[in-house]
């Protein structure tokens, strides 16, 4: 059975507190998709780079689009 606040309380631990975690969501609520050069850039890599850039993990990126 899927617990959807057991599941959001590890995700903050893993970001790194409350703070952190509210961080992530508005970097997400500011990515965009783009038009690149030759291709479109979809909103979730937009957000990847943009996370990564502020230090967070790839395990904190990828847990919070997991609870997407």
């Amino acid at each position: 059975m899927y617990d959807e606040q057991l599941e959001n309380d590890k995700f903050v631990k893993l970001a790194g507190g409350v703070r952190a975690a509210d961080r992530i969501q508005q970097i997400w609520i500011q990515s965009y998709s783009t038009n690149g050069y030759m291709y479109p850039i979809s909103k979730e890599t937009v957000f990847v780079k943009s996370a990564l850039a502020e230090g967070f993990s790839k395990k904190a990126i990828q847990a919070f689009i997991k609870l997407r």
